[in-house]
């Protein structure tokens, strides 16, 4: 048994407390301007009494493009113009991670004094990671958990200054933003590998018996969450004579109940006879199962525990497989979603439990699917809008406390597992945007490349390319009269290589009986496909990599085994999809002549549950790309567009997003490619892209071909190779728009509350 804070936390409360007792008169009774009531989180009224608060919260990410995600604005205006518009969503609490510059204080309180008819509650958190070697009670660690705890209370009761820390910020902090700290939140989604490794590193840690919070018999991770959420209320209580209500963050691969269709690496080895060597433990997400339930706490403490969890509905798998959850109904139809929900409020009964964060992210890749079109990714901003307030009021009809939607801005430097081994340099992700990474597009507010707005709006605006020169090279075509390309024109910005193609002598738009083909030369020196794909019978003098069709109306991307992102373990009996490895090599001309294939990600894989149900393995094609226009409003209006037609103008318009043209650092010019030693991801720097052009007819037979042709070879040479400069922090521009979600969160917020 362990009951001890370190000896230097001790020593700094009871100081204080002593102090307090030498210098000041008799204690009075604590303030509890908050608690956790039976149900929701609960304010005291002028009258004494309390009422309930349905949380609408959001979650305040704050990384600019470029920014690491330690990189706090220490701009007032700033965070007063987020706080503003997420007051004007009605939005009711902002929730915090960790301790921000004073700068946001600041913004709050001047906020919530200017406009105390919409203020804005804070639940502050308190940032913990993970110790390295499990060991979440070695000094080092608790010291600094500690003194997090203590920066925290200080500077929200307009006491603190410190100094700014590598990772941490600091400041003088001198506005009492008490009065509207709602709660305290602990951590961060705790992953079960660790969890695990301290249960086996410290069994015997189990019992913790607190002047506030105490977990007397229970698991060794939970009586550590009880020893810092006690640490954390009690010095508040010490030093400033108030209280709040506190819990620690959670979510589904840690929750307290039992899934069938949920088993973990081992189980699922025992039961479909797989090997589980090499299989990641991410999968494992019903291994462990701890919860706040297990807290008490002492009569002092007035404020209470709540409990916290982040819930999307698309993972873990269980959510979409258990079969008590899929015969679940929402106000609109099927949903596992309030079918999980009602399960853990169910469990929870009469403790209240806040879902802290929840969301979809837009864009047009889905990185897992999910059963009632709740996917990570493949979403539209227009879906968002609508699946978003239909996910809130699955909380609110669940009986939970509240919600805190996911996130404010969009934010650069996330990354999905689906892209993430691929990144080079890692840490550089943040200097440019991916269209396709579902992580960089939750917010509220949309952060794009573009200073004043899209560079290319795919909407056949001649003036957006009139500065652009166009590239060097000739059409050589069938017929005087017939289909050419006029011009052809590049640039680039952190998120995507532009082109835009000026077809002349040419009528048919739909692309019914023509072809056009767009082929990128990314690595050069014949390192990719010699042969066009499709029906073309066409060489490159160069080597393609990516090719792009546009045929009946669609647009596919094509691309060699060079740039194969994802494919399938190659170990027996399992099925289980891996990170892709790119291996450097280059193709063939005749053996490879016709290697094109379309990109597919396996989005989900095979699963067994406990009771040997399979639940089979599905992928995303990412074909055909998207098409419209970034016209907010028109008809073709599409935010996940890539390509566009536009007729009037003749134009065709492609704003190819940098990772599927095999760009991992693009502001290097870095191309994925693997270390021929290690073979593991690497990326090369690339001198440039080429391009090329064909028209064709249904059957292959050429009409025009661009910049050069000869004796059926595409001399993609003749135009050069475009590149550019190097690009950093300083160099980024980027715009800002409120995304239709926010509207429609903002409507329904209005009129959400406790009954």
């Amino acid at each position: 048994m362990d009951c001890r804070f370190s000896v230097l936390g001790w020593l700094t409360i009871i100081a204080a407390a002593g102090l307090l007792l030498l210098t000041g008169p008799a204690a009075a009774a604590s303030k509890v301007p908050t608690r956790a009531g039976q149900q929701y989180l609960e304010v005291l009224q002028p009258d004494g009494t309390y009422k309930p608060i349905f949380v609408k919260g959001m979650n305040l990410s704050i990384a600019q493009p470029g920014k690491h995600p330690t990189g706090y604005p220490r701009d007032e205006a700033l965070y007063l113009d987020w706080i503003t518009k997420i007051a004007d969503m009605n939005c009711n609490v902002v929730r915090v991670y960790t301790i921000h510059p004073p700068d946001f204080y600041n913004a709050l309180y001047s906020h919530n004094k200017a406009h105390p008819e919409k203020a804005v509650w804070l639940i502050q958190g308190v940032w913990a990671t993970a110790p390295v070697e499990y060991n979440y009670l070695a000094d080092d660690y608790m010291a600094e958990i500690e003194l997090n705890s203590r920066n925290a209370v200080n500077l929200i009761h307009g006491n603190a200054d410190f100094d700014e820390r590598p990772g941490w910020t600091g400041g003088r902090y001198k506005k009492d933003v008490s009065p509207w700290l709602l709660a305290w939140l602990v951590g961060r989604e705790w992953e079960p590998d660790d969890i695990e490794g301290f249960h086996e590193l410290r069994p015997d840690y189990t019992h913790y018996e607190g002047q506030n919070v105490s977990c007397l018999n229970g698991q060794p991770i939970e009586c550590w969450f009880a020893l810092i959420c006690d640490y954390l209320v009690t010095y508040e209580d010490n030093n400033y004579q108030t209280q709040h209500p506190v819990t620690f963050s959670s979510w589904p691969p840690t929750d307290p109940l039992s899934h069938t269709s949920e088993s973990n690496i081992e189980d699922e080895s025992d039961v479909a006879g797989y090997i589980a060597e090499g299989r990641v433990e991410i999968f494992s997400n019903d291994a462990v199962n701890i919860t706040s339930k297990n807290f008490t706490t002492t009569q002092n403490f007035k404020a209470g525990v709540y409990a916290s969890y982040h819930v999307y509905p698309y993972w873990p798998d269980f959510i979409d497989n258990e079969p008590a959850y899929q015969d679940a109904q929402d106000r609109y139809g099927p949903s596992t979603y309030i079918g999980y929900l009602k399960d853990l409020k169910n469990f929870y009964n009469d403790r209240p439990l806040l879902i802290a964060e929840y969301g979809l992210p837009n864009g047009p890749m889905p990185c897992h699917l999910q059963s009632d079109g709740w996917h990570h990714g493949g979403l539209s901003e227009e879906q968002v809008a609508v699946d978003v307030p239909r996910l809130t009021e699955a909380i609110y009809d669940s009986g939970c406390a509240g919600g805190i939607v996911f996130a404010w801005i969009d934010e650069w430097f996330k990354k999905v597992w689906a892209w993430a081994e691929f990144y080079d340099p890692w840490d550089d992700r943040r200097l440019w945007y991916n269209l396709y990474d579902a992580e960089e597009n939750y917010g509220m507010e949309a952060l794009l490349p573009g200073a004043d707005g899209p560079n290319c709006t795919l909407s056949g605006n001649l003036a957006e390319w009139a500065e652009v020169p166009p590239r060097t090279g000739e059409c050589t075509h069938d017929a005087a009269d017939g289909p050419c390309i006029k011009s052809v024109k590049l640039m680039h910005d952190e998120g995507f290589l532009h082109l835009a193609i000026e077809l002349e002598n040419f009528a048919d738009w739909d692309f019914a009986e023509h072809g056009l083909y767009v082929g990128y030369d990314v690595l050069g020196d014949q390192r990719g496909n010699s042969a066009w794909p499709g029906p073309l019978k066409l060489g490159s003098d160069r080597g393609l990599e990516d090719v792009i069709s546009i045929t009946n109306g669609e647009a596919r991307l094509w691309q060699t085994e060079s740039f194969r992102f994802w494919e399938s373990f190659r170990m027996p009996n399992s099925p289980m999809m891996r990170h892709g490895e790119v291996q450097p090599h280059i193709l063939d001309e005749e053996d490879n002549r016709w290697l094109w294939f379309e990109p597919v990600l396996e989005t989900n894989r095979r699963r067994v549950g406990r009771d040997g149900t399979v639940y089979e393995a599905q992928s995303w094609n990412l074909n055909p790309l998207p098409r419209g226009s970034l016209n907010g409003g028109a008809a073709d209006s599409n935010d996940m567009a890539v390509w566009n037609i536009s007729p009037d103008t003749g134009m065709i318009e492609i704003r190819m997003p940098w990772i599927l043209l095999g760009f991992v650092g693009p502001h290097q010019m870095r191309v994925i490619q693997a270390d021929p030693e290690t073979e593991a991801n690497s990326s090369e720097v690339s001198t440039g892209v080429g391009v090329a052009i064909v028209m064709a007819n249904a059957d292959g037979s050429i009409t025009a071909a661009w910049p050069g042709l000869v004796d059926d070879v595409v001399t993609t040479s003749v135009a050069g190779r475009y590149a550019w400069d190097e690009w950093g922090e300083e160099d980024i521009t980027f715009h800002s728009r409120l995304k239709p979600v926010y509207y429609s969160m903002q409507k329904l917020f209005e009129g959400l509350d406790v009954d």
